[in-house]
């Protein structure tokens, strides 16, 4: 039979939804149809579905483009369909419904931000595979942790540790390529893109972030200053300029920071949301007579409010994310958040 489905939006995830549910009711040799697929543009993901099989009519409204693929992916559910787990051999296709029936149900999302955060070792199809996954779920936003998904499509690539698989060459510029896959992928569906995170604190010293890997990168005297001092000593944490925190309490590093987060911004465009995150390890603040000032909770949140004035300076409302983990589990005890819009 036929079933005509009409378009209220020409935004890309509602066409995409509607290439979804032909699929679905395709498979499934649904009786004739008329259904409506319309989007609103609130931020709060929700959305109706309305299926009256028997009398051959029906929509699905969504809060905004995207939970009018949600809301189709609900149907596919209420129908039998299920994701076990990413890429196409986890649908599961259920058989024709001996009986079609009034389908009428809705939900609105409890939480604003339904994240997956890359990690481990990622290959392309595993990055593809995982947003078609996450749109399927009602998850809504995918963490890129870096400004590329270069150091774990690496871990990949490389094979380390797998005797049965043979490296393989990525270079950074693939690496970037592959990114842009992703971030086509987000859009399709209208999802949202967290980028940036780790890399600042090694990148205001001129060395670019590629990864934990170990990074055989000089260090020069005159960088010493600016690392985190600890048992009396300012030098990198494990050899690893991306483990290592940097003297907080120094007014001219946080500047520097700062003008780096916004450079950051501003050279990623297509991110809806960014994270701001130091070292990615613990125990390894500094300890010299300026930064035991204050908890580093506290250098911290100077920096994130330093960041946000220096962005609304320019009217850049994108809204930013920080980590609360290890030594910054303890909340700060002098600064505080001044513009709590701009962060989630």
């Amino acid at each position: 039979m036929t079933c005509t489905i009409e378009n209220g939006s020409v935004a890309e995830p509602v066409i995409f939804a509607k290439e979804e549910l032909q699929r679905a009711l395709h498979l499934l040799h649904a009786p004739k149809m008329k259904i409506r697929l319309e989007a609103a543009e609130y931020e709060t993901d929700g959305y109706t579905v309305d299926m009256n099989f028997p009398d051959g009519h029906g929509f699905i409204r969504g809060s905004n483009p995207r939970s009018v693929l949600f809301g189709v992916y609900r149907l596919m559910r209420e129908l039998g369909f299920r994701w076990i787990r990413p890429g196409a051999a986890g649908e599961i296709v259920p058989p024709p419904p001996e009986n079609w029936q009034y389908i009428r149900t809705w939900e609105q999302a409890s939480t604003q931000f339904r994240a997956i955060c890359i990690e481990g070792a990622i290959s392309r199809e595993n990055l593809l595979d995982m947003v078609d996954w996450m749109a399927r779920h009602n998850l809504n936003t995918y963490y890129l942790q870096a400004p590329s998904a270069y150091a774990f499509l690496k871990r990949w690539y490389s094979h380390a540790g797998n005797p049965m698989l043979k490296a393989e060459e990525l270079t950074r510029e693939h690496a970037d390529e592959i990114t842009l896959e992703l971030i086509a992928a987000l859009r399709k569906r209208g999802l949202i893109l967290d980028a940036l995170g780790h890399g600042p604190t090694s990148e205001i010293l001129g060395i670019p972030f590629w990864g934990w890997d170990p990074v055989l990168h000089p260090v020069t005297e005159g960088m010493k200053p600016n690392f985190a001092q600890i048992n009396g000593v300012r030098d990198l944490w494990h050899a690893n300029p991306h483990f290592t925190q940097l003297c907080y309490g120094n007014p001219e590093i946080r500047e520097k920071l700062a003008e780096r987060m916004v450079e950051q911004v501003l050279d990623h465009p297509e991110a809806e949301l960014v994270h701001f995150i130091l070292s990615d390890h613990h125990h390894n603040f500094c300890e010299c007579d300026l930064c035991r000032k204050q908890r580093p909770s506290d250098w911290y949140v100077a920096m994130l409010n330093r960041i946000d004035e220096k962005l609304t300076a320019i009217g850049c409302k994108i809204r930013i994310g920080f980590a609360v983990y290890c030594d910054t589990i303890w909340p700060p005890l002098v600064e505080r958040i001044r513009n709590p819009e701009r962060f989630f």
